[in-house]
């Protein structure tokens, strides 16, 4: 794709970072920005996101819509460039800053919608696509089993979260049969999951028992 975007463009590359700001090993909630190698807009992600994106001409949008061949690709692109590199660059991110001093706060952090007005909803759906079907591979959640605290992806286990995680010995009961996400996940992640990775983390309640 990058091959066919030359022939209208001088130059393009397929690669995008995302940044955090840091405070002693603890991320800070804030919203973010985008840019394109400058400055490009205010984000209400919380953290900055920058890559080879198609701008249109005011430089005061990533652009998704138009037509033609010349539109088709570069809008192709974009939608490329969101899924595998912005998301996937998110999801290591969220893997890198992950520890037990912000467990309580991670959750925050990862992709959802946020309704920008400065983003097409199409490249949203990108982004969290690519979030997603990465994060899904990454020990990113962290888990309750056993008796044993550690961090875990969805790759390869089946992994389950207790709604009523405030019930310590319930808690302690069902994990011993259940590897437990602890804390839970919020809604965004169980229905992220769901939708751009095809993963089901299921609940454990009377009627799953």
């Amino acid at each position: 794709l990058a091959k066919e975007a030359l022939t209208y463009k001088s130059n393009v590359l397929p690669w995008a970072g995302v940044a955090i700001e840091m405070d002693n090993n603890e991320p800070i909630s804030k919203d973010g920005s985008w840019h394109t190698f400058l400055p490009l807009f205010k984000s209400k992600h919380p953290l900055v996101i920058h890559g080879w994106f198609e701008l249109n001409e005011t430089r005061t949008k990533i652009i998704h819509t138009g037509s033609g061949d010349e539109l088709e690709i570069l809008k192709k692109w974009n939608e490329m460039l969101f899924e595998n590199a912005v998301g996937i660059a998110w999801a290591l991110l969220i893997e890198f800053i992950s520890n037990e001093k912000n467990i309580k706060n991670i959750y925050k952090f990862w992709a959802k919608t946020v309704n920008d007005s400065n983003i097409d909803s199409v490249l949203e759906e990108c982004l969290l696509k690519g979030f997603y079907k990465k994060i899904s591979e990454l020990s990113c959640l962290y888990t309750l089993f056993k008796s044993q605290n550690e961090w875990s992806s969805l790759k390869n286990t089946d992994l389950y979260f207790f709604n009523d995680e405030d019930n310590n010995q319930l808690l302690e009961s069902f994990s011993s049969t259940f590897p437990l996400i602890n804390p839970k996940p919020n809604k965004f992640i169980i229905n992220g999951f769901k939708e751009y990775a095809q993963i089901d983390i299921q609940e454990i309640t009377p009627e799953f028992i």
